[in-house]
């Protein structure tokens, strides 16, 4: 085993989604295309976890990811990468929730906190048709920041499809990852 992993994260949000180690060269630092050429697959259950073990599969783009420097191996964030957000060389563990599900509109998205930040905070969503007649699916990337003193944030979004499901990928930084599949 090794005693060394780096984190896959947005560099948005700072939100990690996934851990990877390398045997090889444990010391060696990864870029976004040694993990996602062209894009990392992140998968979990919708928010809030639906009654079946579906999986929602998300295509991020590698060009909104970063890699950490190597760090210290730990099982917590290797199994539940989710959980947890890169600061420096080091994973913090994420305790706020999102618990309003994100509006979706042919136009826009808005996202919802608990409660004002103090300081503009980083918002990343991801929409993607939820189950492409022909993969890979189209992904639409949109990022923004919810303002000092807000609870929310809209997003302008190009036109998306009427009549569709989509599977939305929401991050703030500083909370646990929010997945949907929504029809707009």
């Amino acid at each position: 085993m090794n005693d060394k992993m780096s984190l896959i994260y947005v560099t948005q949000t700072l939100n990690v989604l996934g851990a990877v180690t390398c045997n090889s060269d444990p010391k060696r630092q990864l870029s976004p295309a040694d993990v996602a050429t062209p894009q990392f697959l992140f998968e979990a259950h919708p928010t809030p976890p639906p009654i079946s073990n579906d999986l929602v599969s998300l295509s991020i783009p590698a060009s909104a990811l970063s890699v950490s420097p190597p760090m210290d191996f730990s099982e917590d964030v290797f199994q539940n990468p989710a959980l947890y957000s890169v600061s420096g060389s080091q994973a913090n563990s994420l305790n706020a929730t999102l618990s309003t599900a994100p509006t979706l509109t042919q136009t826009n998205i808005t996202i919802t906190i608990p409660a004002a930040v103090s300081v503009p905070t980083p918002a990343f969503v991801q929409l993607q048709q939820a189950k492409p007649a022909t993969p890979p699916p189209n992904t639409l990337v949109v990022t923004g920041s919810i303002a000092a003193n807000a609870t929310s944030v809209i997003l302008p979004i190009p036109s998306i499809k009427k009549n569709v499901d989509y599977s939305i990928l929401v991050l703030v930084q500083g909370y646990e990852p929010f997945v949907i599949i929504t029809h707009a």
